[in-house]
C-alpha cells in the first residue's frame, strides 16, 4: 500500500530516515526510534545519498533474497561480489575495491 511506511518498500527507510514535515519532529521529540529524527534535515546530505545507493539499496536486496528464500539468486549476487573483490583486490585494495564498486553504482544509477 502507498503511503504506509511498512508496507511500501520504496519508503521503509524508518531506520535512517522518516519523511514528511511533522513525523520527523514526532519522531524525534518522542524518540521513538534510533535518530534524532527531528535534525535529519542536517545530517540527510551527509549520509544520506552516498549510503544510499551503494550500501543500504545492496542490504536491502540482499535481506529481500534471504526473506523470500531466493537463494538461487542470492548465490549467483554473492559470487558476483566474491569475483568482484577477487579481480580487484590485487589492483586496488580493499577500500579501493569498495570505492570503485560503489563508485561503478554510481554511475549504474545516473
Amino acid at each position: 500500500k502507498p503511503n504506509i511506511f511498512h508496507k511500501d518498500p520504496d519508503v521503509n527507510m524508518l531506520h535512517v530516515f522518516v519523511l514528511g514535515e511533522s513525523q520527523p519532529i514526532e519522531y524525534g521529540k518522542k524518540k521513538l526510534k534510533y535518530l534524532p529524527y527531528n535534525h535529519q534535515h542536517e545530517y540527510f546530505f551527509l549520509i544520506g545519498p552516498p549510503l544510499l545507493i551503494p550500501v543500504y539499496f545492496q542490504y536491502q536486496i540482499i535481506m529481500t533474497m534471504i526473506a523470500r528464500h531466493d537463494w538461487v539468486d542470492l548465490a549467483w549476487a554473492l559470487s558476483y561480489y566474491a569475483r568482484f573483490f577477487i579481480t580487484y583486490i590485487p589492483f586496488y585494495g580493499i577500500l579501493g575495491t569498495v570505492i570503485f564498486l560503489s563508485f561503478i553504482r554510481f554511475l549504474e544509477s545516473h
